[in-house]
């Protein structure tokens, strides 16, 4: 005699051993925030923002990209990020994370990103400052290993 099925919650909870593992994806509040700001000047802060803590996730184990490849993305990004109607400041501090990021230096990263949540905090609201957040304690992590 066999088991009676599992109720339906547990059968949507139990993936088949060929199933694909869903991707998650770390900044979902920060594209949540800049989608929801008006075109302008402070939708431009967190689509920086939103771009330079991808550069940085990139850049820390265990989803380090190559270095290579992580230069060459820091160099194309120049060209986006000098089209972007962003206060100086905010640009500046966008472009460090990502040069950071092009290195090997987690605790440059750390600091970088540090200055990028100090400039771009006032526009992005807690659960995307948190994120933000999370990948600075991740890199300053990193730099002490």
């Amino acid at each position: 005699m066999q088991p009676p099925p599992p109720p339906p919650a547990q059968q949507l909870q139990q993936l088949p051993p060929y199933a694909v593992r869903p991707v998650e994806f770390p900044f979902r509040s920060l594209v949540q925030r800049a989608a929801r700001l008006a075109l302008g000047g402070e939708r431009e802060i967190a689509l920086a923002a939103l771009t330079a803590a991808r550069f940085a996730r990139g850049a820390v184990p265990p989803l380090r990209l190559s270095g290579s490849l992580r230069q060459a993305r820091a160099a194309a990004s120049r060209v986006w990020f000098s089209t972007l109607a962003l206060p100086a400041r905010a640009r500046l501090a966008a472009q460090r994370v990502v040069d950071a990021s092009a290195g090997d230096d987690m605790q440059a990263l750390a600091a970088g990103l540090e200055e990028l949540i100090e400039v771009a905090g006032p526009v992005l609201d807690r659960a995307a400052n948190a994120e933000l957040r999370t990948l600075t304690k991740l890199a300053a992590s990193r730099a002490d290993a």
